[in-house]
């Protein structure tokens, strides 16, 4: 009996892709001043501070990567997302508030200056 089995090693999508290191892919780091696009859901427009969430939201979402991102599924797709503590309070898009702080997606903020920390 012939074996059909293709010969070669085969590879899923899962096992090639890179696995995100938090210390070196991020965009942006804790002490960093942002600003949040006026086309983003809630917060438009706000600035703030990137900054590692508090222990109360990672107690209800689990640990972040690096303390500093983690992933958020949306029906946009994988989001990475980022803990923002704000200038001045923001409501949300459903206008509840005001939150001295949230999670934004990554692609919804831009650098507004360089912080070391």
């Amino acid at each position: 009996m012939a074996d059909d089995t293709p010969t070669g090693i085969w590879y899923s999508l899962e096992t090639l892709e890179k696995p995100r290191d938090p210390m070196t892919d991020s965009k942006f780091f804790a002490g960093n001043r942002v600003r949040i696009s006026e086309q983003f859901f809630w917060a438009k427009g706000a600035t703030g501070t990137i900054s590692e969430p508090p222990g109360a939201v990672v107690a209800i979402s689990g640990p972040w990567d690096g303390n500093l991102t983690r992933q958020e599924e949306s029906r946009l797709g994988a989001k990475t997302v980022y803990w923002v503590w704000f200038d001045e309070a923001q409501f949300d898009a459903d206008g509840e508030g005001p939150y001295s702080g949230g999670q934004i997606w990554e692609d919804a903020l831009t650098i507004l200056e360089i912080s070391v920390n």
